[in-house]
């Protein structure tokens, strides 16, 4: 069974020793491993991973790790983690070559001619309908996503889709006291405006932002979500978890949470 990386880096080592001289290099959010043996009692896991140009044994924490979620789900994690390393994680700026280019690559897929050397627009809905179009190439219920450069579009159909009960989209919006976030579901949150759920059902007009949700870390009452246009960059964000695990409203930047998109895409 594969699992995947859970955390931004991850230690892997040639023996189950913290020491500099077991030390192999880092494996990155969401890189898949294979364990191949159980867990020993200081908690390290054997695993199999490509790891420079081939396979490579080693060990790893094992409380890093994650199990696999539905192909369809891992199709869109998988999309996101590859723009978040194209961005050298999170430290290529929109403005600087190559970056802007592929800030390009993503306007261009949606039919406008901008990069990111035009700073004055946002493509952080560019970048969301990037990632959902590459996961389409595996799972064809991508397809029917509202491709937008605002998220207000998508935002909203999901909703009223749900509403509807109409089963051919890839998201229904919830309420963020209404489901619980997982992984490959989108976190909505407002820009300071006061947007809120009830707005985003009645109309498709409105400033938001959108991550897609990479690891959930229950203990610690948080998970991380990547988007684009997050620090001049497609980058990592930091949302707080509520009691239950429900997502709390108020993030670290204060700005507030006001829908969750559930993905449909599970067998």
């Amino acid at each position: 069974m594969t699992d995947f990386v859970n955390v931004e880096s991850l230690n892997f080592r040639s023996a189950p020793v913290v020491d500099d001289a077991t030390l192999n290099g880092p494996l990155f959010l969401g890189h898949a491993v294979t364990p191949t043996g159980a867990v020993d009692a200081n908690g390290f896991v054997p695993v199999d991973t490509v790891f420079g140009r081939g396979m490579k044994s080693g060990f790893v924490a094992a409380r890093f790790l994650r199990k696999a979620v539905s192909d369809g789900r891992e199709a869109l994690i998988a999309a996101a983690v590859e723009q978040w390393l194209r961005f050298d994680r999170g430290q290529g700026l929109e403005h600087v070559s190559p970056y802007f280019r592929f800030v390009g690559e993503m306007w261009d897929a949606i039919g406008i001619d901008l990069d990111g050397r035009d700073r004055g627009v946002p493509w952080s809905a560019a970048a969301i309908s990037f990632v959902v179009r590459q996961a389409a190439a595996k799972h064809a219920l991508y397809k029917k996503f509202k491709f937008s450069d605002g998220h207000a579009r998508y935002i909203h159909d999901s909703i009223v889709k749900r509403d509807a009960g109409d089963t051919n989209t890839p998201f229904w919006g919830f309420r963020i006291t209404e489901r619980k976030p997982q992984l490959g579901d989108l976190i909505c949150k407002n820009r300071g405006d006061g947007i809120t759920f009830d707005i985003a059902k009645r109309t498709d007009q409105f400033r938001s932002h959108c991550d897609v949700v990479i690891a959930i870390d229950s203990p610690n009452n948080k998970l991380l979500a990547l988007g684009g246009n997050v620090s001049q960059s497609f980058e990592t964000t930091e949302y707080r978890l509520a009691p239950g695990d429900f997502l709390a409203a108020l993030t670290p930047s204060g700005s507030t949470v006001f829908a969750l998109l559930a993905n449909r895409n599970d067998p």
